[in-house]
């Protein structure tokens, strides 16, 4: 009896001990691999890095020549993501990793081989929005590149492009954001080369977003546009708003929605597109409309031409489509659009809404030191976006607390 009652005491304590020793743990594990998916293999990076994001960003640890990675003691995150990144053969790789309790954490980080041929490599421009804000037309391109090799495409001269864009005649350029696989979208750096500008960034398989956001005066009420563009387009979308505005092209053809048209868009899409055609759109009259601000974008759809039934898909997102101006270009944010529902469910979406901007702007940083170290970009210009950023990033944190 006493021998069983030694056992059972034993057992408890050792529960016990196992008990506190697993609640002692200081944080989180993250643990993975390099793993090269153009050759199926575990292959060795230049370096890895944890970054932790938040109010500014803070590298938390860095291995060097490593295919195996292990991060310890990572405090968990609620509300803002982890940055898995690393360099193989000149490309940056990163991950968002949402780290929100203590346990382990097996990610892998997938890298490709590269390649400075331009192949298996599509271009769509899913949705042109061009919008008229008093005397301006603010215009937004958004390029959809479909990498469906398994290498990236990377050119080791920073002074030339992976891709190319060209900027119409009489518009001024506002700036440009880029993404990949729906990440959240991150400031890029273009610049010119030869008759037009140029984005040296590796076009990694997936699907990379390119935005270009430019202005034209308008105060004449006409605008003639033409635009121009270096590589076959498989297809072009032009949403226009408001919708009175006349829109006469030569190779658009309008396409009729009556719930598009009931939230005073009107559509216009053309395909097939060949490189360097000129394609020209001459926009008329039209009144102005208040626009609302919202952090979301508008989805990539369908061919409007051949599948016009995606329209509908736009109903629900009409609003949405001015953050490709407003949400994501205005300097000053006013609050974004919020249906009639109760101040619970609204304070959640105006603090969603500012966890992403938050991220956003973390992720910019990261890029924008990225483009400093790689000697794309001077010093001071570097510092003073950078404390812009900076200085953006602590006012998301403190609106965030506020709520």
């Amino acid at each position: 009896m006493i021998r069983r009652v030694y056992i059972l005491t034993f057992f408890f304590l050792t529960a016990a001990l196992y008990t506190f020793d697993v609640h002692a743990q200081s944080g989180a594990s993250i643990i993975g691999k390099i793993y090269d998916k153009t050759i199926n293999k575990k292959v060795t990076a230049d370096w890895v890095v944890l970054v932790k994001t938040g109010q500014g960003l803070e590298t938390v640890k860095q291995f060097d020549q490593v295919s195996d990675y292990e991060f310890s003691n990572i405090p968990p995150l609620p509300n803002a993501p982890y940055l898995l990144r690393a360099s193989y053969k000149g490309v940056v790789y990163t991950q968002n990793l949402m780290i929100q309790e203590n346990r382990n954490y097996n990610v892998d980080l997938v890298v490709y081989e590269a390649t400075d041929r331009w192949q298996n490599i599509s271009v769509r421009i899913p949705h042109m929005v061009v919008l008229r804000n008093g005397n301006q037309l603010e215009i937004q391109e958004t390029f959809e590149i479909n990498n469906l090799g398994q290498t990236a495409y990377v050119l080791s001269d920073i002074n030339k492009p992976t891709f190319r864009f060209k900027l119409p005649e009489r518009t001024q350029f506002q700036n440009a954001q880029t993404s990949h696989n729906q990440s959240m979208a991150v400031a890029a750096a273009p610049f010119a080369y030869e008759d037009g500008m140029g984005i040296n960034q590796p076009l990694r398989p997936g699907v990379t977003q390119i935005q270009v956001t430019y202005t034209a005066d308008y105060s004449a009420n006409t605008f003639a546009l033409k635009s121009q563009w270096y590589y076959d387009i498989l297809e072009c979308n032009v949403f226009v708003s408001p919708k009175d505005i006349e829109v006469l092209s030569d190779k658009l053809t309008h396409v009729h929605d009556e719930r598009m048209e009931a939230n005073n868009f009107s559509i216009y899409a053309a395909t097939a597109i060949k490189a360097n055609n000129m394609v020209g759109m001459t926009f008329s009259g039209g009144g102005t409309r208040q626009t609302e601000q919202n952090n979301e974008t508008i989805a990539a759809s369908e061919n409007m031409v051949q599948k016009k039934s995606f329209v509908w898909i736009f109903l629900m997102l009409s609003i949405l489509s001015f953050a490709l101006f407003f949400g994501l270009n205005r300097k000053a944010a006013a609050k974004p659009y919020q249906p009639a529902v109760g101040q619970k469910k609204q304070n959640n979406q105006q603090r969603n809404a500012m966890l992403k901007k938050r991220d956003t702007l973390a992720q910019q940083i990261a890029q924008l030191d990225d483009t400093f170290h790689d000697n794309k970009i001077d010093s001071p210009t570097y510092q003073k976006r950078r404390d812009s950023l900076k200085s953006q990033l602590r006012k998301a944190a403190e609106d965030i607390h506020a709520l």
